[in-house]
């Protein structure tokens, strides 16, 4: 997630549970009345490693759920800790100054609310609405603000601490100081059609909120065992505010434990190939890596201009963000429709407004053409340009996504190996629409 989150200034005041927030775009609203109790909230957490374009890498999974499988919370405050032979080297990445307070420790923090008006120590997490939190699925930029005022919710960029070095490919380093997070060419990780059909409304950024995919790795954070042990073992910690001591706010803590034990990450996840069928769609080529069970395959609709500002032939802003769930099974190529068997280049993926019908010469072409953008928005209006890339499991990402485990408490997070490893690619380079079916060119990583 190529985020900056500084620390910021909030009211020590109590924060109700049932705030709205709490954890994604895809989830319900937060019914909770006592979270801390072990027969209310449950909490779940599973590391693992993660192959960033070939930088080896921390992965963490998490849940905390009420039992009818919502969220818990609309505000939390994580930390995570370890016991393995390396520190947060990767946290000056999001140096302010002053600098993050986890690095160099073997430590990823958020931090509590402090009193208005004085200034807070920048962390990992943050502080205060719109800092991340622990919810239903995920680590997530969504805690609610003071007295039940809830913060915009900002959608994720993977991986956390992409500035390390020069950035994950495909994403530029933030700029130093912002407190904006910030993801390059619209490649935010989030599931859209067919693979999460219900999220076809409008766009990521108005209206579709899309599906939160509940990883959140941590570029740069290479695990290493405990000399002692030949293990690490990470020990999560979740403040949760349950109200007032007099003036003074009062906490109540969740903990978790997850232990990696194999350090080797997965295969090396090569950039897609994207063949554009000339009619709204087209189909992936892929290869999974070693050791990968199932991967979504994305491609990001960025519209004429390739910054996902401009207008295309279809209703809504842009970008528009589309996922396909493969498994080794899965038929290869695989077309941008694949889904329950069905393989169809997935021509008319399109959103769909809300409310009414589409206007004059608008189209449910998941990518359009410049006759048809033209015909829309005046002539000689460019094609729509688009990126491509993959996510790859050795764990049931796919069964346990918030849309496909959300009455469940305690979905399964972990694979056989008791961790939750994943593999992602670079981001491809920006195509136009249609275009000849051609191999797209792999980026490299400066480490």
């Amino acid at each position: 997630m190529i985020t900056r989150i500084r620390a910021l200034a909030a009211t020590a005041v109590a924060f109700a549970f049932t705030a709205c927030g709490g954890g994604g775009g895809s989830e319900p609203p937060v019914q909770s009345v006592n979270p801390v109790s072990p027969s209310y909230g449950k909490i779940q957490f599973v590391v693992g490693t993660a192959n960033i374009a070939g930088v080896p890498s921390l992965n963490t999974m998490v849940t905390l759920r009420q039992p009818n499988g919502q969220s818990a919370v609309g505000y939390s405050t994580p930390t995570i800790t370890w016991d393995g032979a390396f520190v947060n080297t990767a946290a000056s990445s999001l140096d302010g100054p002053p600098p993050n307070v986890d690095d160099n420790l073997k430590k990823i923090s958020g931090s509590l609310p402090v009193t208005l008006g004085q200034p807070g120590p920048i962390s990992t997490f943050g502080q205060g609405p719109g800092s991340w939190g622990v919810f239903g699925y995920g680590f997530y930029p969504a805690n609610s603000g003071p007295g039940n005022v809830n913060s915009s919710i900002v959608y994720p960029c993977l991986p956390v601490y992409s500035n390390f070095g020069t950035g994950y490919a495909g994403f530029p380093a933030n700029t130093p100081g912002s407190t904006t997070p910030y993801c390059s060419s619209g490649a935010y990780f989030i599931g859209g059609p067919p693979a999460f059909p219900d999220v076809q409304n409008g766009s990521g950024n108005a209206g579709q909120f899309g599906a939160t995919l509940g990883f959140t790795p941590f570029l740069g954070l290479a695990p290493a065992p405990n000399p002692a042990t030949g293990k690490s073992t990470f020990n999560l910690s979740v403040q949760i505010p349950t109200g007032f001591n007099g003036n003074t706010p009062t906490y109540g803590t969740l903990s978790a434990t997850a232990a990696m034990s194999h350090f080797t990450p997965l295969g090396t996840f090569s950039v897609l190939s994207f063949a554009p069928d000339g009619n709204g769609g087209g189909s992936f080529s892929y290869q999974l890596p070693t050791g990968v069970t199932e991967a979504y395959l994305f491609l990001v609709n960025l519209g004429p201009d390739g910054t996902g500002t401009t207008t295309n032939c279809n209703f809504g802003g842009l970008p528009f963000y589309y996922t396909v769930h493969v498994t080794a099974s899965s038929p290869n190529p695989a077309g941008l429709g694949y889904a329950g068997g069905a393989n169809d280049p997935g021509d008319h993926l399109g959103p769909n407004p809300a409310v009414g019908s589409l206007g004059a010469n608008q189209s449910l072409s998941t990518l359009c053409s410049s006759a048809q953008n033209s015909a829309v928005d005046g002539a000689g209006a460019a094609a729509d340009q688009y990126i491509v890339y993959a996510v790859g499991f050795d764990y049931p990402a796919y069964g346990s996504s918030y849309p496909n485990s959300s009455g469940n408490q305690t979905p399964q997070l972990a694979g056989p190996s008791g961790q939750a490893d994943l593999t992602m690619s670079a981001i491809s380079s920006p195509a136009t629409y249609p275009a000849v079916a051609t191999a797209i060119a792999r980026r490299r990583v400066s480490r």
